[in-house]
């Protein structure tokens, strides 16, 4: 409900969409999380509960 009642908070312009991400070889989430262990050990915990 947060997100329709902060409308107000929404910027006004536009943003430019991501790009360059289709070029990234698809590879397993446990292979995809191993740069963000180092500061956020939980991530392995989540990407678990993630697959099951």
């Amino acid at each position: 409900m947060l997100r329709i009642t902060d409308i107000a908070e929404e910027p006004l312009e536009f943003l430019t969409p991501i790009s360059g991400y289709a070029k990234m070889p698809l590879v397993p989430l446990e292979e995809a999380i191993e740069p963000l262990v180092s500061i956020l050990p939980e991530v392995q915990s989540y990407a678990y509960v993630a697959k099951q």
